[in-house]
């Protein structure tokens, strides 16, 4: 089985942020749906206290920022954009910011590996069920299947 991946262009800002000064953190929580906006992104998620499954006990407190933006390009801007720059030097003091930016996937599906058959290749289409049975003979004797 080989794995077949289809990006779709749209791309994700995860952000995991532990604040320290909370009232100087809510403040600058403000600043960033605005420039979001500015490059077409959309705020999907953004939590505090998320149901931690698994991580360290400074995650649990943590908030969580998932901004989904239409390609690559986009969610690049927004993060170098001065606006969202200005945000990163001003957090430096109230928090610990882990940001990644990731695309999505449209599809993920296994399918079988098809290794080219030379002597299916070299009759081409089977147009006859006289060609059908020959192509069975033919893989009848080559996987050692008997009655064929």
């Amino acid at each position: 089985m080989q794995c077949i991946i289809t990006s779709m262009g749209k791309c994700y800002l995860i952000a995991n942020i532990r604040a320290r000064d909370h009232k100087l953190f809510r403040a600058l929580t403000n600043v960033v749906p605005a420039a979001v906006s500015k490059f077409r992104g959309r705020i999907l998620v953004m939590m505090h206290s998320p149901d931690l499954r698994k991580g360290s006990k400074d995650a649990k407190d943590a908030r969580t920022l998932l901004v989904e933006f239409d390609d690559l390009a986009a969610a690049r801007s927004f993060y170098e954009s001065s606006e969202y720059q200005q945000t990163i030097k001003l957090s430096k003091g109230c928090s610990v910011v882990d940001v990644q930016i990731v695309e999505g996937l449209d599809e993920i599906s296994l399918v079988p590996r098809v290794t080219p058959d030379p002597h299916l290749e070299a009759k081409g289409t089977p147009q006859s069920e006289d060609d059908l049975v020959d192509l069975y003979r033919h893989h009848s004797r080559k996987e050692g299947i008997e009655g064929g």
